[in-house]
């Protein structure tokens, strides 16, 4: 088999090899969905994959009216919701983000950046919209009392309880997205820090009835966290840095609004408007956490993730701000003393030449030599 010139034979990595996996996970991880899809037709699995794909605790509240509560039985849903996120992260990178970033010949660093920042925002974006729907359907925001009243609410519509799970699921595929993405040991830590904080946040207002005051703390959340995710990505867009400035600082804006609103959000609804019911104790039975010391650990949760996140904010402004006078003020020391003062044209002086044979003469014959010359010039004289 003769070989042409100027293509190179890419050779294949064997199946189930550590390259194998990463080149082709999202195509297994595919097949592992349609096993479960697949199974819910066959009668003797039916009931298994129906825990995986369909949402569980469903009941009857009234005619035509169904509702979902909570349960273990949720973990296996969200096993599958996350295979679901693995797979449509891949197609996202693959057919979107890799494209766009080849055409944009980036450096090694942007392109990360690139790729960090145009995940999150898509599944910001995704979760925005999902959540202020589901905040104008609920009536939330103008009827802000039903964040407290009939507390617990034990019973979810389908969209609210499948909003939690999609959530769920995003957040645990980030940890085996680390080892499909290729991430560096370094970077790691970061990264499962910030999927941890999100899970623990989600959970506790899952597990803990606070389901529609959770919608609206992660509204907030996401609207703070896409402008500055899209602010990032803009700025790479805009190489000229044109129209950056007013990106970056409506992504400050929004982020220090959104922050301080969490906070007040979580103040009125912890502290104030759970506090009319309080129970002495925790009813687990029927799903009622609404104690004392349960509304101040989910409250001072809230206000110190807040304010660590505004502390930082403030700290990173103040430090760009003397970065920014630093240089000024250097150049204002060092401009008198970069600026020559005139010199004043020196006249030159005349140098008297000796001669070579002269140089080479000891000073006492270079005396004799000179006094012999002189007594030459007066006898011509």
């Amino acid at each position: 088999m003769v070989v042409k010139p100027g293509r190179k034979a890419t050779k294949k990595p064997p199946v189930l090899s550590h390259e194998f996996i990463l080149q082709n996970h999202a195509d297994i991880v595919s097949c592992f969905m349609v096993i479960f899809v697949f199974g819910m037709v066959v009668p003797l699995t039916s009931s298994v994959c129906n825990l995986f794909v369909v949402l569980q605790y469903a009941s009857e509240v009234s005619e035509r009216v169904i509702a979902y509560g909570i349960g273990l039985k949720d973990i296996c849903t969200i096993f599958f919701y996350s295979l679901v996120c693995i797979v449509l992260h891949a197609v996202h990178q693959e057919y979107i983000l890799s494209k766009v970033g080849k055409k944009l010949h980036l450096s090694k660093i942007k392109t990360n950046m690139f790729n960090e920042s145009g995940q999150l925002l898509a599944f910001y974006l995704l979760s925005i919209v999902w959540s202020g729907d589901l905040i104008i359907k609920e009536d939330l925001l103008l009827n802000i009392r039903s964040l407290w009243e009939n507390y617990p609410h034990l019973h979810m519509p389908f969209m609210l309880k499948f909003f939690y799970i999609v959530q769920f699921g995003y957040w645990v595929h980030c940890f085996p997205e680390l080892y499909f993405s290729k991430v560096k040991r370094e970077d790691m830590p970061a990264k499962i820090k910030f999927a941890i904080i999100n899970l623990v946040f989600v959970s506790a207002a899952y597990a803990l009835n606070f389901n529609r005051v959770g919608v609206l703390l992660l509204f907030l959340h996401y609207l703070s966290e896409g402008f500055h995710h899209f602010s990032i990505l803009f700025n790479i867009f805009d190489k000229e840095e044109k129209n950056s400035k007013i990106t970056n600082m409506v992504s400050d804006i929004v982020f220090a609004l959104s922050r301080v609103s969490t906070i007040i959000l979580s103040l009125v609804t912890f502290l104030i408007g759970l506090s009319k019911n309080e129970k002495p104790e925790a009813e687990r039975v029927e799903g009622d956490f609404n104690t004392l010391l349960v509304r101040l650990g989910s409250f001072a949760l809230v206000a110190s993730l807040q304010s660590y996140l505004l502390f930082f904010f403030v700290k990173d402004h103040t430090k760009q701000l003397k970065e920014m006078k630093i240089p000024i003020r250097s150049l204002l020391q060092q401009q008198p003393s970069s600026q020559k003062p005139l010199e004043t044209p020196k006249t030159p002086k005349k140098k008297t030449r000796k001669s070579a044979s002269e140089n080479e003469l000891t000073e006492a014959d270079q005396n004799l030599k000179r006094t012999t010359r002189a007594k030459s010039v007066k006898k011509i004289k």
